[in-house]
């Protein structure tokens, strides 16, 4: 899909994917060939969150922040992060973050991304209206909302340590 081709392009990696874009238009643009493996990504799609309830509908997004955490693991076991971000990382990872505390996951994600890398922070999101229709077919619209707006809150508007966010 595009938008993993665009993750391939952003994301900060050790493996050298110049070949994967050879030959392509981006390659000859200088301005943005400046962005090339350069930023640490969170990806994460919520393309099969369909609960039929609200409670279903945060397990899977809960279940898709694990993973997304999951990817960036070295910083928990290498010992990069700080006392707190441990904490959240921990909580995180073992699905024991509350409910009131999950929309900000993905901020705390990026800060102890940033933190490590030294180096804003690209978030892909994929399917985000998937819950959305989901809670619209099964009535729970008002709380799946809700949620998504928080979180959409926390880790896009007034992130200090994202580059950018890219919804679709």
């Amino acid at each position: 899909t595009n938008l993993s081709m665009l993750g391939h392009f952003l994301r900060k990696t050790d493996e050298d994917l110049s070949d994967v874009f050879a030959g392509l238009e981006v390659t000859r643009d200088l301005e943005t060939m400046k962005h090339f493996q350069k930023y640490p990504l969170i990806w994460i799609s919520f393309k099969d969150v369909k609960g039929k309830t609200f409670a279903k509908a945060m397990a899977g997004i809960r279940d898709r922040i694990m993973a997304a955490y999951d990817e960036h693991r070295a910083l928990l076991d290498q010992n990069k992060l700080g006392p707190t971000a441990a904490e959240h990382f921990r909580r995180v990872l073992s699905g024991n973050v509350s409910e009131d505390d999950l929309p900000f996951s993905f901020k705390w994600l990026t800060d102890a991304l940033y933190e490590y890398h030294k180096q804003p922070v690209v978030i892909l999101m994929d399917e985000y209206d998937t819950p959305m229709h989901a809670g619209y077919s099964h009535d729970y619209f008002d709380d799946i909302t809700g949620f998504m707006r928080s979180f959409m809150s926390a880790c896009l508007k007034d992130n200090s340590s994202l580059f950018k966010g890219v919804m679709t």
